[in-house]
């Protein structure tokens, strides 16, 4: 019988996540959702797609934005292509459209973590 999984809590998931992507990945060595679940290390921390997907957001949308709303481009730490598709200076050419954000990234959905990110202490 297969051993039941961990439980982790969401805190625990977005800082074991954050960190390992602050160690492992800048703007010129990109992470996949599917290079993430390759790695022992980290493959514990990811959970099924759907909590993935939520948690990569609610970083994004914690490291991405102030008390002003979204940051300029170049002051981003966590970068995904759905966010810069509705949140990048080219989504202001779209600003009329009423698209939903999506948060169920796909499969192959890039993360990529600045180099100024490894500045943060986590």
């Amino acid at each position: 019988m297969k051993e039941p999984k961990e439980r982790f809590s969401k805190l625990e998931r977005a800082f074991k996540i954050l960190e390992y992507l602050k160690n492992n990945s800048d703007s010129e060595h990109t992470v996949t959702q599917a290079a993430l679940r390759r790695e022992s290390e980290i493959e514990p921390y990811l959970g099924d797609k759907e909590t993935y997907n939520d948690t990569i957001v609610k970083m994004a949308m914690a490291l991405n934005f102030d008390e002003y709303g979204v940051k300029s481009e170049d002051e981003w730490k966590l970068i995904f292509k759905d966010f810069v598709k509705k949140f990048g200076a080219e989504s202001l050419d779209e600003s009329d459209s009423e698209d939903e954000y999506d948060d169920n990234q796909s499969e192959g959905c890039i993360i990529i973590i600045l180099s100024h990110m490894r500045k943060l202490t986590v």
